[in-house]
């Protein structure tokens, strides 16, 4: 369950980036958000980092618009 919420957590800052996509600062500002979330997810949770798959696409995603396009190719 631990796993679940901290993952989810990203996936609603993606989401926020989404809805805010014509307010450069709000979205950029969720984005941010969501690399930290998923992070701190995938060091605490490295044993079921495979049970949420959309979460490195949301990872990559995020770095990309970003544009830290070197590490969005490695999520």
């Amino acid at each position: 369950v631990k796993a679940e919420a901290l993952y989810r957590k990203g996936d609603v800052y993606i989401q926020k980036a989404e809805i805010n996509s014509n307010t450069l600062d709000v979205r950029n500002a969720s984005l941010k958000q969501a690399i930290d979330q998923y992070a701190a997810a995938r060091k605490l949770m490295k044993d079921q980092q495979k049970q949420f798959p959309n979460a490195s696409f949301n990872l990559a995603e995020a770095q990309f618009w970003l544009e830290d396009r070197i590490n969005s190719l490695d999520s």
